[in-house]
């Protein structure tokens, strides 16, 4: 009795080639490698949120303990202060990681209406103009060309121009940070401009990537800005871009529909 022993190959290509399909024991170890990816990704979002939330929640027991002892009106009203400013922290945390699991699972949507690109800009310049001045920068706000009516969520385009204007204020020392609004086409295109150290090359397709700002080290949060930026933008059916030289500035542009164009 003669046993016949067939290899088991997968199709023949067109080129004559034998596709070799993928073994169980890869896809087990392709399923663990994913599984440890994933896991590492759990354990790198919960530090990341500890050590965010560790600051303010140590700043409010320490504020409602002295608040308890201290008797003087103008020191309660301190630790009062100190209190709401770090829940406001705690806060702007929480809505940054719902804002990027929203993103990420699909669920986020923008209410778009009608929105007055100048009318924007303007509160971008009450918002940060002191600020900038504190820090002895120029903050320049640009917004004399005709910029037909935008098809926006004003209030995510306020939350997209205030994390680009305050990342750029944050890492620039002297000099100035520029915000600027110019009609394209059936688009309006925006651009924060500083004059800041710039960003290295290699880190350049990184930047948009969830917690990319703590990995690299650069001054700032939680590196959660970026991504909540892009998906903002994103969801309004724009694109996001951003050109950078080491010792030079960077500059961070992103075009959104107008009215006519939707």
């Amino acid at each position: 009795m003669s046993i016949r022993i067939q290899k088991e190959t997968g199709p023949v290509s067109r080129d004559g080639r034998i596709e070799v399909a993928a073994r169980p024991r890869d896809r087990r170890a392709e399923s663990i490698a994913a599984l440890e990816r994933g896991i590492r990704s759990r354990d790198e979002v919960l530090a990341i949120v500890a050590h965010d939330l560790r600051n303010p929640l140590t700043i409010i027991k320490s504020s409602a303990e002295l608040l308890q002892l201290t008797t003087d009106e103008d020191h309660r009203r301190e630790l009062v202060d100190m209190i709401f400013t770090s829940c406001g922290r705690m806060q702007s945390l929480v809505g940054d990681l719902l804002d990027v699991a929203r993103i990420e699972s699909g669920g986020f949507t923008v209410d778009r209406t009608d929105v007055d690109a100048a009318d924007v800009l303007e509160e971008m310049r009450r918002m940060f103009e002191s600020a900038a001045a504190e820090k002895g920068i120029r903050f320049e706000v640009d917004a004399s060309g005709f910029v037909p009516p935008l098809y926006a969520d004003r209030s995510r385009l306020i939350q997209i121009l205030a994390n680009l204007v305050s990342n750029a204020l944050r890492v620039t020392d002297s000099g100035t940070v520029r915000l600027t609004v110019e009609g394209d086409r059936d688009k309006a295109r925006f651009s924060v401009a500083d004059t800041g150290p710039g960003i290295p090359a290699a880190e350049l397709p990184h930047l948009f990537d969830r917690f990319w700002q703590v990995r690299s080290s650069r001054r700032g949060g939680a590196g959660l800005g970026l991504a909540i930026v892009k998906g903002f933008v994103e969801a309004h059916q724009g694109t996001i871009e951003v050109t950078s030289e080491v010792g030079a500035g960077s500059s961070f542009s992103f075009v959104i529909p107008c009215l006519r164009a939707a």
